[in-house]
């Protein structure tokens, strides 16, 4: 069986938040990092998860891991100044041989274990494999001035998700290419794409939502209460 460490990324600076730390915030009786870190241990695949965290954090996430119990190796380490740095320090603390590296965002408990079961699929037969869905909006390229370049074609844009999973190996060669050059991105695909390297778009699910605002806790609460 092919496995897949898994990368839990909770570091960001959740700027749009109002001052809400909320990895922490209680959804559902749950935290809302604890939420992406109990579907993922229900995968099979699975062999560690690395959750990678802000400083004040590690202690009370260890104090919640260790409350659940959960069923897989669990290593919480702190993260960097920019999204691509903590993802570099999540790769470097696992701690196991694994054959692929899967990242997914702390701020999307809604994940499910359908969705992931479905991305490690096809990134397994891909090579690597993001979560997406079709763009509900037309999308309009704009320049510095302000003023519209082009309109790509809506059925072509798709707003990216996590999971996403890549062969590690060649996910490490990208990675050094990246160090190497000193380019950051906000976006793991973009490490492939840097390279050339295709990444397949498993369709995921609207109701993948990352919260982002204090609005989006109220509707992830509600999204919950439906399922």
């Amino acid at each position: 069986m092919k496995t897949v460490s898994v990368i839990i990324v909770t570091a960001g600076t959740a700027s749009r938040m109002n001052g809400i730390d909320k990895q922490l915030f209680i959804l559902d009786h749950i935290p809302v990092f604890l939420h992406s870190v109990l579907t993922f241990s229900q995968i099979k695949e699975v062999c560690e998860i690395v959750i990678v965290a802000k400083k004040h954090q590690l202690s009370v996430m260890k104090q919640y891991c260790d409350e659940y119990n959960i069923n897989k190796p669990i290593l919480i380490v702190s993260g960097g100044e920019t999204r691509q740095q903590s993802c570099f320090c999540g790769v470097s603390a696992c701690q196991t041989d694994s054959n692929y590296i899967a990242f997914h965002d702390g701020a999307r408990p809604l994940i499910t274990v359908e969705e992931i079961r479905q991305v490690i699929r096809d990134a397994q037969h891909y090579g690597a494999a993001s979560l997406g869905v079709p763009s509900k909006d037309t999308v309009k390229i704009v320049g510095k001035d302000g003023l519209v370049k082009t309109t790509p074609d809506r059925e072509q844009v798709y707003s990216i998700q996590t999971p996403q999973v890549f062969e590690k190996t060649q996910y490490l060669l990208c990675m050094e290419q990246a160090q190497q050059k000193g380019i950051h991105y906000t976006d793991d695909c973009q490490l492939f794409e840097l390279v050339q390297k295709p990444v397949f778009i498993t369709k995921g699910s609207y109701q993948n939502i990352k919260i982002t605002t204090p609005e989006d806790l109220s509707l992830a609460q509600q999204l919950l209460k439906q399922r």
